[in-house]
This record gives structure tokens, C-alpha cells and sequence, in this order.
């Protein structure tokens, strides 16, 4: 299936990642430069630390996904105005945050090809600023006009929360596919859907409308977190930003893996992971990762990105054409090839 942007230059024929990303920004190009400059003015009176720690992160740029499912979400459905632009930063923010606090979890010392907070300062001030900037998500979400956003954006940080507390009660060896479904619509999708959701709030949509983006953005986390997993297995650090098998050396079980692991002849790869650990040589990991695609882990994964970026296309599928709409369908489709 050809996927169109607003300019009907079809996506799959793009093979520039960047530009791929280009075209699906372009009808909010406007507001996503707004969103970055506000954010990078954000804590300019923060304590010495927590400022610099907060603009090194800045630094290492990132994806900007969810602002950007804000803004599409809402031109989508009707305008982008201040109150927009105000819970686009905000959700961004929120992620910067639990980015923050999860490198402390796992002691991870790369963040997007640079060195993590943590790892630069310690875990105080890693900690630290995370707390800090939500506190700033408290204030900025203090002037907004509705409630109800604020409902939806609380929902997302407490099941994010919740998804992570739950991770930590498994045995990561012993992990089955619904429970690690369960983790990542917590720990990621939650997050995503609330900006889809927020977007169409805050733009106006009718109620039909909000549903829809509500399970656009879940499908659509869904597929992002599973891409990223197939990533960390089979990526390249200067795609990723981190070092490739993280999860593997980590003990973390991801789908690619938990399918591979059930299928008839996974003794080697069963044991090839028990030997692995924080420090395993990259040999390894590259062995592991390629026993599981001889088991069929990465077809699997695959196969359930490409459902999910289905399933979040189909949630808005009779919608009229328009530029937004459009880098919707893009971003779904995207979601099957992505390089981030």
C-alpha cells in the first residue's frame, strides 16, 4: 500500500529518511519550531545544575514525536493555537523527564550519541532534573483552560508509572508476549495516545474524532516501541543513539526475543543469553541477535509493527483528505521502516 503525503509524493518511494520526516512535519513545520524554541527557553532560571543538565539533553535533539502528534492531531481536526502549543511542550517535557529517571533505573551511560545525565554528572542531578522539569509541566499545565487535558495527560504519567513499577515485579526470563504488551502500552503507547488525544481536545474535534485519534496513538506507540526493540537488536548505534543490544546485555526480554525463545530449537539461544550480562562483547550480542531471526523473532516483530501501524491508519481512515490527515497516514505508515 502506497501511503501519500499532502503532496501525493508517496512515502515508500522517499529513501531519506530525514526527508521522509521533512515531508510529515511540513504542514505544522511552523508551530514544531515554536514548540522547540519554547522548550529550549524553558528553565532559564533553574538552579546551575539543573540548567545545564537540561540543556545538554536539549542538546542531543531528539525525534519530537509527541509534540509533533499534538500539533497534527489538532490541525488535523481544526487550528493550532497557544493552548496547543502550551500541552505540545508540556508532553515533551513529560518524556524528557521519564528519559531522565529511566537512565538512572538502567544505569545507562548513552543518550542520542551523547553521554547520558547521569553518566556526566550522577545520579543526584540526573534525578534531579527529571524532578525539576515535571514540576515545570505542573506549572505550565497550571494555566491551561480545560480540565480535561489535564485528565488526559495525568492518565498517561501515572500509567507510565504503573508500566514501569510492573516491569520491575517480572522475571524478565520468564516474560510472555501479554505481559510484555502490557509494559510497552504503558510505558510508551500511553504516553503517545495522550498526545493524538489531547490534540484532538484541544483542537476541538467532535467526540468521534478524539476516539479516533485516541486509538490512532496507541496503535501507533504500539508500533514505535516494537520498531524500536527490532532496533536495538538489529540497528546501528549512529541510528539509535545508543549502544546496539542494550536490552540483550540488560537481561530485558523484547518481543523479537520472547517469540524466539517459545520456538522449538531455541536451546542455544537460551543459553547464549544466560551467558550474556552487562558487559557481554559485542560478538555475542550480534550471535544472539542473529539465532533470534533464524527463529523467526524478527519476522514476528516485524509482522506486529506492520499491524499496528495497520490498526492506527484504519482508526482514521474515513476521514476527508487534508495536509494533517495526511502526515497521520504518513507517520503510520513510516512506522514500518523507520531508521531513528
Amino acid at each position: 500500500m502506497l501511503v501519500f503525503n499532502y503532496q501525493y509524493q508517496a512515502i515508500s518511494e522517499l529513501t531519506d529518511p530525514s526527508q521522509e520526516l521533512d515531508q510529515i512535519q511540513r504542514p505544522v513545520a511552523a508551530e514544531l519550531a515554536e514548540v522547540e524554541k519554547q522548550l529550549t527557553e524553558r528553565l532559564s532560571g533553574a538552579p546551575p545544575p539543573v540548567k545545564q543538565a537540561y540543556r545538554h539533553t536539549l542538546k542531543a535533539g531528539g525525534k519530537r514525536l509527541r509534540p509533533l502528534l499534538v500539533l497534527l492531531a489538532a490541525r488535523s481536526v481544526g487550528q493550532i493555537g497557544p493552548e496547543v502549543l502550551r500541552l505540545a511542550v508540556a508532553i515533551e517535557k513529560i518524556h524528557i523527564a521519564s528519559m531522565l529517571h529511566d537512565d538512572v533505573v538502567d544505569r545507562s551511560l548513552v543518550r542520542r550519541g551523547q553521554a547520558s545525565v547521569q553518566a556526566l554528572w550522577d545520579n543526584r542531578i540526573a534525578v534531579l532534573t527529571g524532578d525539576y522539569i515535571a514540576a515545570d509541566v505542573y506549572r505550565l499545565l497550571a494555566d491551561t483552560q480545560e480540565t480535561a487535558h489535564l485528565r488526559i495527560i495525568a492518565q498517561a504519567a501515572v500509567e507510565m508509572c504503573e508500566a514501569e513499577a510492573r516491569e520491575l515485579t517480572l522475571d524478565n526470563s520468564q516474560i510472555t508476549e501479554p505481559e510484555y504488551l502490557q509494559i510497552i502500552r504503558g510505558k510508551t503507547a500511553a504516553l503517545i495516545a495522550a498526545a493524538t488525544k489531547v490534540g484532538g481536545c484541544v483542537g476541538e474535534g467532535s467526540p468521534e474524532q478524539v476516539s479516533a485519534l485516541d486509538s490512532y496513538g496507541h496503535s501507533l506507540g504500539m508500533a514505535f516501541q516494537i520498531g524500536d526493540d527490532l532496533l536495538d537488536l538489529y540497528g546501528h548505534r549512529s541510528q539509535i543513539g545508543k549502544p546496539v543490544g542494550r536490552d540483550l546485555r540488560s537481561g530485558l526480554r523484547t518481543l523479537p526475543v520472547i517469540f524466539a525463545c517459545r520456538q522449538s530449537g531455541s536451546e542455544k539461544l537460551h543459553k547464549l543469553l544466560s551467558e550474556l550480562g552487562p558487559d557481554g562483547p559485542e560478538q555475542k550480542v550480534k550471535q544472539a541477535a542473529e539465532l533470534v531471526a533464524q527463529l523467526g523473532g524478527k519476522a514476528y516483530a516485524e509482522s506486529k509493527v506492520s499491524a499496528f501501524a495497520d490498526q492506527a491508519a484504519a482508526a482514521i481512515n474515513t476521514w476527508p483528505a487534508s495536509p494533517a490527515y495526511c502526515s497521520l497516514v504518513s507517520l503510520a505508515e513510516f512506522m514500518r521502516h523507520r531508521a531513528w
